[in-house]
């Protein structure tokens, strides 16, 4: 399954998925930031597979704002919604039918900004360090039947060149070792590590040495 709040692109992904591998894959739109669009993604992955052996919390969002005391409400209140609210969800829901039955691995994605915050990400790394937090706490209600862990990612070109513009000007790259953007396959290729082989282990860094 894959899904987002933009249903064409998962449609996109999911065409892939289906030419390339032979799979069947469904896209699903949906706004982890509420609730009952948690509750129906999780009833339509039950629907259409009848289980769900691996959850990857990759949605994130960091909205770019020119100083903290010009941060509004509404905007900080997002950034906590999608990176710590909805994951939380999620899990609590798809961890709670592992355990009763087969067990599985459910994989957060992080960042080094919860560790190391900068200067501008601000309540994007606080929101990251929450969803750490859920690694842990969850991996002891639920393992060892199910494994919870994180994967604490680095600075990535996307097609959000402009914050990853800002993110250059803003000293990250100088914060990291090799001075250079990653790829998002190696953070899809730790997910398939971590889900297929890595055992309880909080957090595996693909952060360029920062």
């Amino acid at each position: 399954m894959i899904a987002s709040r933009k249903l064409d692109a998962c449609q996109s992904v999911a065409a892939e998925v289906n030419e390339r591998f032979g799979r069947d894959a469904l896209a699903v739109g949906a706004n982890v930031s509420s609730w009952n669009d948690c509750d129906a993604l999780v009833a339509a992955a039950y629907d259409r597979f009848g289980r769900v052996d691996v959850l990857v919390n990759k949605a994130g969002m960091s909205p770019v704002y020119p100083s903290v005391d010009q941060v509004s409400e509404a905007l900080y209140d997002k950034v906590p919604s999608t990176n710590l609210k909805g994951p939380f969800r999620l899990t609590a829901l798809v961890g709670t039918k592992m355990a009763a039955g087969e067990g599985g691995s459910v994989i957060n994605i992080s960042s080094v900004e919860a560790a190391s915050p900068g200067p501008n990400p601000v309540p994007y790394g606080a929101a990251k360090a929450g969803l750490e937090a859920l690694t842990v706490g969850f991996m002891r209600f639920f393992g060892p039947k199910v494994r919870v862990n994180t994967i604490r990612c680095g600075a990535f070109r996307t097609d959000r060149h402009p914050f990853s513009l800002n993110w250059s000007r803003g000293g990250t790259l100088r914060r990291c070792v090799r001075r250079r953007w990653d790829r998002p396959v190696r953070a899809g290729r730790s997910a398939a590590l971590k889900a297929r082989l890595v055992p309880q282990k909080p957090g595996m860094p693909v952060d360029g040495s920062f």
